[in-house]
Formats: structure tokens, C-alpha cells, sequence
């Protein structure tokens, strides 16, 4: 579905969240319909309500906000699938 990826932007901007880095990868050709995931990388933390705007998007069936650490620095990653 052309757009998922400007929509999650969009609604990322309008709450402050700054993305970092945009992942994307999905199904190969095959599955219908074709299942995509994103994993999107941010500076600071995504509040639980924006996180139930991205859920309202039409496109996502699911997104969560998870805590990574790497090399001893805390990351906090959106993830949209």
C-alpha cells in the first residue's frame, strides 16, 4: 500500500518524535495480500498515545515502542508491521 511509510512519518512529526532511521523489509511475492514490517529507530522516547495513533493507521496491524540497548547506550526503536 503506497503512503504507510509518509503516514507514519507524519504522525511521528506531529508528536515531536524524531526518526533516527527507517528499516523496511517485506514478505516475498507470493503471500497475498503482501505483509510488510517496519522498524523505525528514534531519537528519544514514543509515548504510548502516539503509539495508538500509528495502531489507527489503516495500513499498520500492529506497532509497539521497545527499549534496545547497544554497546552499553540506550536506543528506543517504533516498530509497525
Amino acid at each position: 500500500m503506497p503512503g504507510v511509510v509518509g503516514h507514519v512519518g507524519t504522525v511521528l512529526a506531529m508528536n515531536g518524535v524524531n526518526i533516527a532511521n527507517f528499516s523496511l523489509g517485506r514478505a516475498e511475492q507470493g503471500s497475498e495480500p503482501r505483509q510488510a514490517i517496519g522498524v523505525v529507530r528514534v531519537d528519544g522516547t514514543v509515548p504510548e498515545h502516539v503509539v495508538h495513533q500509528l495502531r489507527k493507521l489503516e495500513a499498520v496491524d500492529d506497532a509497539r515502542a521497545i527499549h534496545l540497548r547497544v554497546a552499553g547506550e540506550e536506543r528506543l526503536a517504533a516498530s509497525a508491521e
